[in-house]
């Protein structure tokens, strides 16, 4: 259902109905949030740019892309990685060429 409310989204949008988009871009993200996939986003995102509602198409990007909600089971498998991660930079002595380039654009 997640996807038929994602292409329904899209459509109404290339009819520039935008009430109709709106509403199934709300439904999707409360009741379909574990089944939304990239692609149908950035189809919905470009509907959204075409029809000139950039703060509703950033508002998707940013739900899309925002870190998990804290207490959350995301988020404690978030912070365990990134902790992993940090000891891991930190008991390394060499230099990485990704901390060079920003290093330098800085």
């Amino acid at each position: 259902r997640g996807p038929l409310l994602s292409r329904l989204a899209v459509a109404s949008l290339h009819l520039q109905n935008y009430d109709i988009a709106k509403r199934c871009i709300i439904e999707r993200r409360i009741s379909h949030r574990s089944s939304m996939l990239p692609l149908e986003s950035a189809a919905i995102v470009r509907g959204l740019l075409r029809c000139h509602h950039t703060m509703e198409a950033w508002e998707v990007l940013e739900d899309e892309l925002s870190l998990p909600l804290e207490g959350s089971v995301q988020w404690e498998n978030y912070n365990e990685e990134n902790n992993k991660r940090n000891k891991n930079e930190m008991n390394d002595d060499e230099l990485h060429l990704e901390d060079e380039s920003i290093r330098r654009r800085l």
